[in-house]
């Protein structure tokens, strides 16, 4: 078969005009992961590479519900569960849960220790985790402790600080109060 100079030459036009609108497209998809955004489903992602860092003064509060079982001098166990709504800074509105127990020795009921999750209503997968500890008797209600953010989710996956956390409790109800701050 022989194909005329006209015919060929608008092949190859028609192969190259295709492969440029291929080569566009791609140029635009990411050759690696490392600083760049990905597409998934029509939707731009930002990697972790992209989040922009942040933090400083860290504050805000919460209120819900308690479960407290104090210190008994013979047992040295105690329990403070909790879990409540609020808002803090770089989450917004958001939730905590908080599991503090007592550590005690020879005959008395000394500091609560123990991990809180911060988690935003607005992006449930992003979090703020945290360890809380210190001096409290006989319960951590009404105190101060003290908090140190060991990581989290999203944003806050490398995140770092250190501040105060004070409770109140009434009956079966409670708030906090935190203080300090936050880097990520």
């Amino acid at each position: 078969m022989k194909i005329s100079i006209s015919a060929s030459h608008a092949l190859c036009v028609c192969a190259a005009i295709l492969l440029a609108g291929c080569s566009e497209t791609n140029s635009t998809l990411p050759r690696s992961n490392a600083g760049t955004s990905s597409t998934r489903l029509g939707k731009l992602t930002p990697t972790l590479a992209q989040s922009p860092g942040g933090g400083g003064a860290f504050s805000g509060g919460y209120s819900g519900t308690a479960n407290f079982r104090p210190c008994v001098y013979q047992q040295y166990t105690g329990q403070f569960k909790f879990t409540g709504a609020g808002a803090v800074s770089f989450l917004g509105q958001s939730e905590e849960s908080g599991n503090l127990v007592l550590s005690g020795r020879r005959g008395s009921c000394q500091g609560w220790f123990g991990h809180v999750v911060l988690r935003s209503l607005k992006h449930p997968r992003v979090r703020i985790k945290m360890q809380v500890g210190g001096r409290a008797h006989p319960g951590p209600c009404p105190s101060t402790l003290s908090y140190t953010v060991t990581g989290g989710t999203g944003r806050f996956y490398h995140a770092t600080g250190s501040g105060t956390v004070a409770f109140m409790c009434s009956g079966s109800a409670y708030s906090d109060q935190w203080s300090g701050t936050i880097s990520f």
